[in-house]
């Protein structure tokens, strides 16, 4: 089921920045943002908007390519894989939660200048509770044993020799309710979290509507 969620989640959030991206270029008539070095630093904030969102972007797309050409579980460079899909997938996160907070304070979403800094302190508080929850999951997923296999996709436990793991045909993945709750929280809570981004910036769209 872990995997399962995994997977699937992964292919919406893909499609979903795959529009965004589409959408954006679109409105901005295909043209690349360009700021030289005496810009603003606002001007500056909005090319690195550009910038960090393009490599989330294609960090991204490099993960399912990734996972076609993983190697068996049984093979030894197994944990080669693991780590790297790891990696990539947190570098990714990483850029698009800096795209995402360079982006409150830019004209075109106007959420800075007509909610002040309370965007921001939603931003921040999730991306703290987004590691909070990581946290919680690397404890739940360590088991009191010594054990050799790897966990579930879910725990990306990093204290086991080969690293994180997305399957695992040697055990069912331990405390696995306790993990899909603290996982249906951290859901709630980044819905919660888009919604009210959504609705603070259809706010803002109508309110400069004629």
């Amino acid at each position: 089921l872990d995997f399962q969620l995994h997977r699937d989640l992964f292919v919406i959030s893909l499609i979903l920045q795959v529009l965004a991206v589409f959408f954006i270029f679109w409105q901005a008539s295909w043209t690349w943002y360009q700021c030289s070095y005496q810009c603003t630093p606002k001007d500056f904030a909005k090319k690195m908007h550009t910038i960090t969102g393009m490599i989330a972007m294609v960090l991204a797309l490099v993960q399912p390519f990734q996972a076609f050409l993983r190697p068996s579980l049984s093979s030894r460079y197994r944990y080669i894989f693991n780590w790297s899909h790891w990696v990539i997938g947190m570098t990714a996160w990483c850029f698009a939660s800096v795209t995402m907070v360079l982006a409150l304070p830019m004209g075109k979403t106007g959420l800075n200048s007509v909610y002040g800094y309370a965007p921001n302190w939603i931003m921040g508080g999730y991306i703290l509770f987004f590691f909070g929850c990581n946290i919680v999951m690397e404890m739940l997923a360590t088991n009191n044993d010594v054990r050799m296999e790897k966990n579930g996709p879910s725990g990306m436990a990093l204290s086991h020799l080969n690293g994180p793991a997305v399957e695992s045909p040697l055990a069912p993945p331990t405390r696995s309710s306790a993990r899909l709750f603290v996982f249906f929280v951290h859901l709630i809570v980044a819905l919660g979290v888009a919604i009210t981004i959504t609705v603070m910036l259809v706010k803002i769209l109508y309110s400069h509507s004629p």
